[in-house]
């Protein structure tokens, strides 16, 4: 799966004129390891230099590889829909921790949702924050 990933995300960059390079590929693996995550996060984790981690998001976000989303208050980045499945969050108010939501029940009914008031649905976000089920216990 991953090797496809990688093959489709270097056929979109060539598509666009650009090579998928060292650290792009570091970029994509990151995220798709860590989706979603903050630019600093990114940045101390991925094994290659700042500027050419800096660059690699500036260039994927421009090509529509990533974007900003904001998770429990915090700006963050993560994979399209193009790059990843759609999905949705769930955000610990006390640790911070998110999990990835993916219910094809509730995207069929926020389809339905926008169809029976005369809207065809173009993109949505659903964020659930709460207390995790670790916090809870301490």
């Amino acid at each position: 799966m991953i090797l496809q990933m990688l093959e489709r995300l270097e056929q979109y960059l060539h598509s666009k004129d650009y090579k998928l390079t060292n650290p792009r590929r570091e970029v994509f693996l990151h995220m798709q390891k860590h989706d979603p995550c903050t630019v600093q996060d990114a940045t101390l984790q991925i094994k290659a230099d700042r500027a050419s981690v800096y660059r690699a998001l500036k260039l994927f976000r421009q090509l529509g590889i990533v974007h900003d989303v904001v998770i429990g208050g915090r700006r963050m980045i993560e994979l399209t829909d193009e790059f990843d499945s759609h999905h949705h969050h769930l955000t610990c108010l006390q640790c911070g921790r998110t999990e990835t939501l993916n219910d094809p029940a509730i995207e069929q009914r926020l389809v339905s949702l926008a169809q029976g008031r005369g809207y065809q649905n173009t993109s949505h976000q659903i964020e659930i924050s709460g207390i995790c089920a670790s916090c809870s216990i301490g």
